[in-house]
């Protein structure tokens, strides 16, 4: 039998292959397919490939003391390659080494990846499936020469938050550029507003698409001169905004691609250069290995907070570019992701892939980190693409949580934006520690916790819930948009009432403490007020027992357009007095009025200027140590007029009317807004297609306040003039 035929057979045992001290010569035109998990291994031997290697998910060992190379014409592709005994083994003369999931370098062994300066090609490949890492590298044992290391990005059109895990001399121009090539499916194009600087692909009016942090600052700076060696990141890391391949050079196209650096593996040992960590100021840093790392390693021989932030591309926002994610010790269940939704992370995580960035802290002294071979992760992923955990999952006994959740909101579509959690646990402390995580600000919406102590966090640790215990929440960058927050709890004391009071609006509202989510809906208008930073807040309210019962609650209007609300009750003890509170959505409900407790079994309250469309009434009956019950809640639909258009609110005072058509023709509507004298100072037309309609009028912002006449005109005819006051 000719031998090279042997060989192609020999791969397709489902066994361990041995061949001692020979060459494996595949001669061209030679097919050999390692099949399944089949383990071959070369003893002092060498591989010779003018042929084609599949290597399906097989294993080759070179093994052995002797000095063995790798070579042939064609490209070698593994998926797992293995070095090991004492020799030195060599990449030499072959057009491409490529390795798909585990590189490893054993025993006393070196490879030498280039061959000896040879420049051969040696490759850690990434595609759509998996990432190649390089497992622990002993101290004896070293990887040398250049390797080409590769990371697929499968979201494009995203910021994205990279590290170099490569020594290398390359500029970025020479690496994530491609040499100014545009080779498919690698590199991507590095753009700045005009004028552009050296090296750079074309203008981009939104700005950089790469650029730093400045810790110190906490500002971006951005990367003017892509002609400047790229291993000199800064903090350890780079944000990019990837649009695609280096064929992508409009501003609409997108596509994936795989970026890529060629330089000596960050091996053994590994301390960044020049890099210390301030008190209380997030650094970017990156993953120097060509291998996933475990957190909860790298702080046991590090300076830091046991907590650290990823940028997630898949995180939306309303910009659609990513938003950073936070994973702490401290959370109920360790490592858990916060906010826990809409991106790439779900379930507790302690892994930094290979080629990603992430930030750390060390909030209480002036910290360092350092990075040791045993720190890294065993498996191959891609960047911020799948979960990982090294820790132990769940809840610690005696921690309780509070999440918060807010979202766009746009019809029936909502549209996940930020979110915190406030974790309650025995070993916590009120003030401000090393177990809080501070909030890294997005581009836009953020929602996170005010500690009252100067500090603006995403996980606000305390210790056990108390009786009027606070959440201040803290808004910033929101839009003029409707919006949605969301609460629920995890492991939560059953107790323990919590209510949420909104300064805007003047309003209460009960949420759910059982594990069930609570939603409460708002706006954010041309009023400050409606976005004022500290609008909302979460007062937590011991569960007690009320003496007094509830047995009727009804409302009704009356002839001179007021609405009595009556209440019947029973068992009725230490109450002070009933608060009668009024919504128009049946939400977010305001004080309206007062009643005294005088042991009736009957009370009532008329509300004097009830609202032109619905009105929700509900009780809250407050006893004598400040415990509460509520009532159920009564409805009372619009006032029964044959025809009317009225106008909500009357006075305007966050520069939008609710036009509200009752009973009317369907027909196109001319709206006319006129000033004193006569002047048509804004008008708006639409279409009615039903009888009664709420239509929402903007009121342009630059008005003055004053008087105004609303003037409204069906098919040219006119049926109503409504006077308007607008504050």
């Amino acid at each position: 039998m000719n031998r090279k035929y042997i060989y192609a057979f020999l791969f397709c045992l489902a066994m361990p292959v041995f061949l001692l001290s020979q060459t494996v010569n595949m001669d061209a035109g030679i097919q050999l397919v390692a099949k399944s998990t089949i383990a071959l291994v070369v003893d002092n031997g060498e591989l010779k490939n003018d042929g084609i290697f599949i290597p399906d998910s097989s294993t080759v060992y070179f093994d052995g003391p002797a000095n063995i190379s790798i070579s042939g014409t064609q490209p070698t592709d593994f998926f797992n390659l293995t070095f090991r005994g004492s020799g030195l083994k060599r990449n030499e003369n072959t057009d491409t080494i490529r390795v798909y999931n585990t590189l490893a370098s054993e025993g006393t062994t070196t490879v030498d990846a280039d061959g000896n300066i040879n420049n051969r090609t040696f490759v850690l490949r990434s595609i759509n499936t998996s990432t190649a890492n390089v497992a622990v590298i002993p101290a004896a044992a070293n990887i040398v020469g250049d390797v080409i290391v590769e990371r697929y990005i499968h979201t494009p059109r995203k910021w994205q938050l990279l590290a170099v895990p490569t020594n290398t001399p390359q500029t970025f121009f020479e690496s994530w550029q491609e040499n100014g090539a545009a080779p498919i499916g690698f590199g991507t194009a590095i753009t700045m507003p005009a004028p552009i600087g050296p090296g750079l692909d074309f203008a981009s009016p939104g700005g950089p698409s790469l650029k730093y942090l400045n810790a110190a600052g906490n500002n971006f700076i951005p990367v003017n001169n892509t002609n400047v060696p790229i291993a000199t990141v800064k903090d350890g890391a780079y944000y990019i905004f990837v649009r695609g391949d280096r064929t992508i050079l409009s501003g609409t196209q997108s596509g994936n691609t795989t970026l890529r650096t060629k330089g000596p593996l960050n091996v053994h040992y590994f301390s960044p250069v020049g890099v210390s960590l301030p008190t209380g100021i997030w650094k970017t840093m990156g993953n120097p290995y060509a291998s996933a790392i475990d957190f909860q390693q790298i702080v046991t021989h590090s300076s830091l907070d046991n907590e650290f932030q990823l940028w997630d591309p898949k995180r939306p926002g309303n910009y659609t570019l990513g938003a950073y994610v936070s994973f702490s010790s401290s959370t109920a269940t360790p490592w858990s992701p916060v906010p826990a939704i809409g991106g790439s992370y779900s379930n507790p995580n302690t892994r930094i892939e290979s080629g990603q960035g992430f930030l750390v802290m060390n909030s209480v002294s002036p910290g360092a980190i350092s990075f040791e071979e045993n720190d890294k992760a065993s498996g191959s992923r891609n960047v911020n693409r799948f979960n990982g955990y090294a820790g132990t999952n769940g809840f610690i006994e005696g921690r309780s949580q509070f999440n918060m959740l807010a979202f766009a909101v746009g019809g029936s579509v909502e549209l996940f934006l930020d979110g915190n959690a406030t974790v309650f646990g025995s070993e916590f402390s009120s003030e401000y520690d090393s177990r809080d995580v501070d909030k890294m600000s997005n581009g836009s919406d953020n929602f996170a916790i005010d500690d009252k102590q100067a500090h603006t966090l995403i996980v606000d640790t305390r210790p056990g819930v108390t009786n009027n215990d606070t959440i201040h929440y803290d808004m910033a960058l929101l839009k003029y948009q409707n919006f949605r927050l969301k609460f629920y709890t995890e492991n939560f004391i059953s107790n323990v009432q919590a209510w949420l009071l909104d300064k805007y609006l003047q309003t209460e509202t009960p949420l759910n403490t059982s594990g069930d989510t609570s939603s409460y809906d708002f706006s954010i208008s041309a009023n400050p007020a409606s976005k004022a930073a500290d609008r909302f807040k979460v007062v937590f309210k011991q569960s007690v027992v009320v003496p007094v019962t509830f047995i009727t609650v009804s409302a009704s209007r009356n002839a001179n357009k007021t609405i009595t609300v009556n209440w019947r009750i029973e068992n009725e003890e230490n109450i002070v007095n009933y608060e009668v509170q009024r919504s128009s959505s049946a939400t977010g409900f305001s004080k309206l009025g007062d009643v005294s407790a005088t042991n009736s079994s009957t009370y009532q309250h008329v509300d004097e200027l009830p609202l032109p469309l619905f009105n929700y009434y509900r009780i809250k009956a407050i006893g004598l140590n400040g415990e509460v019950l509520y009532s159920n809640v009564v409805k009372v639909g619009p006032e029964k007029i044959n025809s009317a258009i009225q106008v909500y609110p009357n006075p305007i005072a966050d520069k939008e009317m609710g036009i509200y058509f009752n009973n009317v023709q369907p027909g196109n509507y001319l709206l006319q807004l006129i000033q004193s004298d006569g002047k048509i100072i804004q008008k708006e037309v639409f279409a009615l297609s039903t009888a009664s309609h709420t239509y929402r009028m903007p009121v342009n912002k630059s008005l003055a306040s004053g008087n105004y006449i609303l003037q409204i005109l069906c098919n040219n005819k006119q049926v109503a003039k409504i006077p308007v006051s607008i504050l």
